[in-house]
């Protein structure tokens, strides 16, 4: 690329908002918009924006143990495996590191499009 890649993320309803107004799928707004960076979540956020619930109160558990509910246009956290925790559970605790090579495929849909975007 000949200049330094631009990102923008849109809030939800602004990108309902200017899909309608460029005439396009929301899902055709960040290319329009001029975005050249392509991304997708591996860590806990893709459970907070990577996972796409219908209607408020939807619910799903990361592999972290993070209980997500939909509020609005995101999801929010409703219950943490630590939060009541003692010391002994808080540093029994790991990383779902099983987990890495199901949360790096969230990556391969990118590929495809290496030579044309930057990939995060």
């Amino acid at each position: 690329m000949d200049r330094v890649p631009v990102w923008m993320w849109y809030h939800p309803g602004t990108t309902k908002r200017l899909a309608a107004a460029l005439e396009v799928p929301p899902r055709m707004v960040a290319a329009c918009m001029g975005d050249d960076i392509r991304q997708a979540w591996v860590g806990n956020n893709h459970a907070m924006e990577g996972i796409v619930h219908e209607s408020d109160g939807d619910t799903h558990t990361d592999d972290w143990g993070v209980e997500w509910v939909k509020e609005g246009p995101f999801n929010q956290i409703r219950r943490s495996p630590l939060q009541d925790a003692d010391e002994k559970t808080i540093l029994g605790y790991r990383h779902p590191y099983g987990r890495i090579d199901a949360l790096l495929k969230n990556m391969e849909p990118l590929a495809a499009n290496s030579d044309e975007y930057f990939i995060g």
